[in-house]
């Protein structure tokens, strides 16, 4: 199969986030051979073997061959490993996210910086994915520097419109439009410097301490399905389906659903203050 990897790689980067990018540009060139005889998928771990089928499954699409794909899996009775609701049942039961979310919040106190926790707290308070998060906060210290955080971040709805910055978030797979936060924090952040991930990064493993935007977003979901309803949390994650009602029916009172979420995360930075967490 005479791939252009140069051709492929920008292809990839061009529809999805960096790092999801070169992660699916790594396993398809490392395991392309597989799609001869895709046995060895059995030995790996359930998380890496789903990993490595969507890399070679978005090769074939990029080729044109994911028929062939389709069938070769079928032929060698490999199914992709879904969570069951087993699983689903112990990973409710066992659930400590949020004691998690308190004791790293806890460890990375005493180690960012000011700014650096400025831009946990934008994440804790929006849900934001890792990457959203980092690209809103810079995005906002630029406009801040430039004198235009209206063009961004609507003060009379509360609202932090995303969906203005298309190119930024909205995306093939993963999207964000709108997410409500109050004022305060945005002036904290107008008025800060840029942040990097790898700084962060590489100031947490430098003391062995594990990098948990992923849970920041769960915590944030998880709270607030207890003052909102789910079409309301979905709205605010980027999770709009097309179904019939969200596409015809849902119309919240937007004054209401800002209303309910500001008091929710004063709720939630109430809660977090009670844990000795300066935030």
């Amino acid at each position: 199969m005479g791939i252009k990897w140069d051709l492929f790689k920008k292809f990839l980067l061009s529809r999805y986030s960096k790092s999801h990018a070169l992660a699916c540009y790594r396993y398809s060139r490392k395991y392309i051979h597989f799609l001869d005889n895709p046995r060895e998928l059995e030995t790996f771990s359930k998380a890496k073997k789903c990993n490595v089928m969507k890399a070679l499954a978005v090769l074939c699409k990029y080729v044109g061959c994911y028929e062939y794909w389709k069938e070769l899996l079928k032929q060698y009775n490999i199914k992709w490993e879904t969570q069951n609701s087993f699983e689903s049942f112990l990973r409710i039961y066992r659930n400590t996210n949020r004691s998690n979310v308190f004791n790293w919040l806890k460890l990375i106190d005493r180690i960012l910086s000011d700014k650096e926790k400025l831009l946990i707290k934008l994440i804790l308070f929006t849900g934001m994915r890792r990457v959203e998060g980092f690209k809103c906060y810079n995005l906002l210290v630029k406009l801040g520097r430039e004198n235009r955080v209206n063009e961004y971040f609507n003060f009379e709805k509360s609202t932090l419109e995303h969906f203005k910055y298309q190119d930024i978030f909205i995306r093939k797979t993963k999207n964000l439009f709108i997410s409500i936060i109050n004022e305060e924090l945005i002036n904290e952040i107008i008025n800060s410097e840029y942040v990097s991930f790898d700084a962060i990064r590489r100031k947490l493993e430098r003391r062995h301490i594990p990098v948990r935007f992923s849970e920041l977003r769960d915590f944030y979901g998880s709270y607030m399905i207890q003052h909102i309803t789910r079409e309301e949390l979905d709205l605010l994650c980027g999770r709009l389906s097309g179904s019939i009602f969200l596409m015809h029916y849902f119309s919240p009172s937007f004054e209401d659903l800002k209303s309910r979420v500001l008091n929710a995360l004063e709720m939630m930075k109430n809660e977090i203050i009670s844990q000795n967490i300066s935030i």
